[in-house]
């Protein structure tokens, strides 16, 4: 239903009609083509085989790891770790990378947790949308697994009192890539 006030014709309309919406913003009145939002709270998305080749593989290419080509047998994503956590100093320009040890991707070859930095901000901030930079393959062996906390280079220098995000994706051995695990902290001296 659209708000409509009227003048010398229709001075303004606020609302939707059919397939457009009529709005304001600073620059004056405007229509555009109605959307509904794709991601929604509580829908959720159901990708095609194709997709999901995509998904995994486009990561492994990107950091030259080998393409897994053979579908998975487990139609399920990955479970992402509770525990993914990080601190950052100053002092030793790292990331500490904390996970669950139990979890089976570390005992895979060809497992992977590939983590991510955001560009450190101001500590009053409380949002980070990116964008991230690459920082860290933690690579899965089914002989010596890695263990927690991983310690990495920061990918942008580190200043203590700032804040810094970082994002995780767990790769496992058959080509299922979780979902994104997102961690942040102040970093210390």
């Amino acid at each position: 239903m659209a708000l409509i006030r009227f003048g010398g014709g229709i001075v303004q309309m606020l609302g939707s009609i059919g397939g457009t919406t009529f709005a304001r913003n600073a620059s004056g009145n405007y229509a555009r083509a109605r959307t509904t939002p794709a991601n929604r709270l509580g829908e959720s998305i159901t990708l095609s085989g194709f997709n999901h080749y995509i998904r995994s593989n486009a990561l492994l290419a990107k950091l030259g790891l080998t393409i897994v080509d053979a579908g998975p047998t487990v139609l399920a994503i990955p479970a992402m770790d509770p525990t993914f956590a990080i601190t950052a100093s100053e002092a030793t320009d790292e990331i500490s990378v904390a996970f669950d040890d139990t979890l089976e991707w570390l005992d895979e070859d060809g497992g992977y947790m590939f983590v991510s930095q955001g560009v450190p901000q101001n500590a009053t901030r409380n949002f980070f949308a990116g964008p991230y930079r690459h920082m860290a393959s933690i690579d899965g062996d089914s002989v010596t697994p890695p263990t927690t906390p991983d310690a990495q280079a920061s990918v942008f220098t580190l200043i203590e009192t700032q804040k810094v995000w970082c994002e995780a994706r767990i790769l496992r051995a058959d080509g299922r890539l979780s979902n994104k695990m997102l961690a942040s902290c102040i970093i210390a001296a």
